[in-house]
């Protein structure tokens, strides 16, 4: 072993170790961007429950800017349906902005969008007063507009992960684009 691949190693070592023993690492703003934010690539970077096969679709009709977006429809008011990102790296105690454009084109009870918060397993992270970090779109909200709310990650936090939810007792189509998550100053 060479001397580079030497100093390599160490430092590959030492930032792995910072890492797994739950130093304090910073995001940038290019590590908090979530992949494929305004669904231009379908579902890359997103997921849907295993065992749900219903409910989203990227059509170019969703989409407030670019080729497409994403049309949550969830008409049985017995289910929900449910849209996650790709988690991103978050600071414990730093402030957060999720924004997105959202519309919703009929029903009631709305769609949520979360941002919720993930341990260094990519855990979540349970809040003691619930889901406080969120935005409802309603039967209100039947223009495009920017939504945005606000979130502090807890002290355990690693990563930050956003998801859309329609409520179990919901019955709406709505359609989101261009979310983005960033740090406060």
């Amino acid at each position: 072993m060479n001397s580079e691949s030497t100093f390599c190693a160490i430092v590959t070592t030492l930032v792995l170790s910072a890492f797994l023993s739950g130093a304090q690492i910073h995001a940038t703003e290019d590590e908090l961007a979530l992949k494929n934010p305004g669904f231009e690539q379908a579902d890359e970077g997103w997921s849907q429950p295993v065992l749900q096969t219903r409910g989203v679709e990227y059509l170019p009709e969703a989409a407030k800017s670019g080729r497409l977006g994403v049309r949550i429809t969830d008409l049985d008011p017995q289910s929900d349906v449910t849209l996650t990102a790709d988690p991103v790296l978050a600071t414990p105690g730093k402030a957060y902005r999720v924004s997105f454009d959202g519309r919703v084109r009929n029903g009631e009870r709305g769609l949520n969008v979360f941002v919720r918060f993930l341990d260094k397993n990519q855990k979540p992270i349970v809040l003691p007063d619930g889901h406080r970090y969120h935005f409802m779109l309603s039967e209100q909200h039947t223009e495009w507009a920017r939504h945005s709310f606000e979130a502090v990650a807890p002290n355990d936090a690693a990563f930050a992960q956003v998801y859309l939810r329609t409520n179990k007792r919901a019955v709406v189509v709505a359609d989101v684009d261009n979310i983005s998550i960033e740090p406060l100053p």
